[in-house]
């Protein structure tokens, strides 16, 4: 599914690749579309990876493109913090 090929596929028509991350695994960091699509459901982030997701984005961002980030829903409601740190 991540081969050469599907991605060619998705740039070629401005379709998005969903870039997300689990605590089990990661898609590849791919942006095949003007925007970029992240979705970060790691049960914890650290400040080490949340700075190098900001990075990341900044990157993307300096690049022009509009970007929609999600962090994993849960009733701890770490996300909006993971997400205010991303904003700082």
């Amino acid at each position: 599914w991540f081969g050469d090929g599907t991605l060619e596929a998705l740039r070629a028509r401005g379709v998005a690749l969903c870039v997300a991350e689990t605590d089990e695994e990661r898609t590849p960091d791919e942006v095949t579309a003007p925007f970029g699509y992240f979705r970060l459901r790691k049960t914890e982030y650290s400040a080490l990876e949340l700075s190098a997701w900001k990075a990341r984005f900044d990157t993307l961002l300096a690049e022009g493109r509009d970007l929609f980030v999600y962090f994993k829903h849960e009733e701890s409601g770490t996300a909006p913090r993971y997400a205010a740190q991303l904003l700082k």
